[in-house]
């Protein structure tokens, strides 16, 4: 009897199990290291869908031996993500990749895959004064520059601590420029005392920003070579330095506002001085060492509107006095989000690109306001953007959930057609935008120099003039492990598609670099709704300088 109830169970159990999936798909694969080649344990690899709506992702962890195997994972679209700290995942030839593109087909096992990951480097070192004192809280920055950018980009930072030491760590192999600025010296911030009749040209001693190799002038600095892999200490010596004061008046300040000025320099993410103007707009910036900066006022308050201006300065051996900045009022939009087909638009967010290219464009407001020019809408589709700097703007809209298929299709502003951008200068204004369902999708495959699919190759799309600088317009994707791509959510219009290999960042928006690369274009027209034709293309090196 006994035997027939454990027979008659294991049948049950039996009849319970379901059959395995044949649509369900598995990846499969090896993580190594670099240099070396040696099995990476520990990686964690996220699989996440490219279909919109949708939140499906599979993790995992490569064992000791560095193996790893997604199973049971539903056909579609995907990117694979690999992870690890002190570690970046590169490409055969040895570039940053930021993911692995794949596509699987129904009951497709993907089980060769290889991936790469490169050590990073770090700097490390102390910040000491110039009797070899630490100094604590002082900002140690790594800059990288990027094809086409006007300023270093910041790639790291960090405050020394109370030894005066500080770590960079995760820098992906390169050049970079390296300075360490002293904590605040409060004797900068202090208000204007008196009418100005103090001015005189005396140098003031102070530490400042010093650059490597211990250089407080910005012309001077030594790029620095990290490999895979390094731990290169670099200390900084602190002497003071001679330091001047720019002073001057922010003109026509509203009773009761309060006005903030502050210095940054043009090729670096560093703000050198702040300071707040006093009840009469009067303002004093102390302790600047010689240099060309950009100064900028900002004023705020309850008795008038905000307003901003700027000015170019240059501090060469003497203080800079009587600097006049007449702020211009701050724009505000009411503007309103039509659709036929989307009733409820609080799911809508619009925000206003700038489409300046000048550098004294700051990307931040003071008073710890946000800087970039967004907002959610209304179900209704109104909305208000306030408080907007000068300059020529580009909207976007963008959606949660799976209603980002929308695309702009007209935009006015004031009642004329603004689709290219359009300008604020202080006046307010009304913006219709004009929303369609009907956006684009194109699909490809990419060919090496053998004509042979390419797989990790970025695929651009290009808009023509006059929508360059709008930055919405482009289009972007990956080839997958057979070379094929998908480029989703395209404004109808005409492109030209560029693929490229070991492409890092953005250097397409540049028009000098896109003028290089004119003979490896190939023009498309996308036409609304998802019928466009796969068009085939060759993925070209991208030139070393670019990167």
């Amino acid at each position: 009897m006994r035997v027939a109830v454990i027979l008659a169970l294991s049948l049950v159990a039996f009849a319970q199990e379901k059959p395995p999936n044949p649509k369900l798909c598995t990846v499969s694969g090896t993580v190594v290291k670099e240099p070396g080649s040696q099995p990476l344990k520990k990686a964690i690899l996220t699989l996440i869908t490219d279909k919109q709506g949708e939140a499906r992702t599979y993790t995992i962890q490569t064992n000791a031996d560095g193996r790893f195997a997604i199973e049971n994972v539903q056909p579609g679209s995907y990117q694979l993500l690999i992870e690890k700290t002190g570690f970046v995942v590169i490409n055969s030839r040895k570039h940053k990749l930021e993911t692995r593109a794949l596509t699987l087909a129904p009951g497709q096992h993907v089980d060769d895959l290889r991936l790469t990951m490169l050590m990073t480097s770090t700097i490390f070192g102390k910040v000491v004064d110039e009797d070899g004192d630490p100094l604590a809280n002082a900002q140690v920055s790594a800059f990288r520059k990027r094809y086409g950018k006007s300023q270093w980009e910041q790639s790291s930072s960090e405050r020394t601590n109370d030894l005066g030491e500080y770590r960079l760590s995760g820098l992906f192999p390169g050049r970079y420029y390296l300075s360490a600025t002293p904590a605040p010296d409060y004797r900068s911030f202090t208000h204007v005392q008196s009418t100005g009749a103090e001015e005189n040209a005396d140098s003031d001693l102070r530490q400042v920003t010093t650059f490597y190799p211990n250089t407080p002038d910005r012309n001077q600095a030594s790029p620095i070579e990290l490999r895979s892999g390094d731990e290169l200490p670099i200390n900084f010596t602190m002497v003071p330095s001679h330091t001047y004061t720019v002073r001057g008046v922010i003109l026509s300040l509203s009773p009761g506002n309060k006005a903030a000025v502050v210095l940054n320099a043009p090729e670096f993410e560093l703000v050198f001085s702040a300071a707040e103007a006093d009840k009469n707009g009067r303002f004093e910036l102390k302790g600047v060492a010689p240099g060309s900066y950009n100064l900028t006022a900002f004023t705020t308050g309850s008795d008038g509107p905000p307003t901003t201006a700027h000015q170019h300065i240059d501090v060469v051996s003497g203080d800079v006095n009587d600097v006049r900045l007449a702020p211009a009022r701050l724009g505000k939009i009411s503007g309103q989000v039509l659709t036929d087909t989307h009733k409820n638009l609080a799911q809508c967010f619009v925000w206003l690109r700038p489409l300046d290219n000048d550098d004294h464009h700051l990307d931040y407001k003071p008073f710890g306001e946000d800087s970039n020019p967004g907002t959610r809408a209304n179900p209704d589709g109104t909305f208000e953007l306030k408080e907007l700097l000068p300059g020529k703007y580009l909207v976007e809209v963008t959606f949660e959930a799976d209603s980002r298929a929308y695309y702009v299709h007209s935009v006015r502003f004031n009642g004329s057609p603004a689709d290219a951008g359009f300008i604020i200068n202080g006046a307010d204004g009304s913006l219709l935008v004009t929303l369609s369902p009907d956006s684009a999708e194109l699909k490809g495959s990419a060919l090496d120099e053998h004509d042979k699919p390419i797989a990790d190759a970025t695929v651009v799309l290009v808009p023509d003039d006059p929508f360059r600088k709008a930055v919405s317009r482009y289009g972007k994707a990956r080839t997958d492990q057979t070379g094929r791509f998908t480029i989703r959510r395209i404004t109808p219009g005409s492109y030209t598609l560029y693929a490229w290999q070991d492409l890092d960042g953005e250097p397409y928006l540049d028009p000098d670099f896109l003028k290089t690369q004119q003979d490896h274009g190939v023009n498309v027209k996308v036409n609304p709704g998802t019928a466009n034709a796969a068009v085939i293309l060759h993925a070209f090196p991208i030139p070393e300088d670019a990167n």
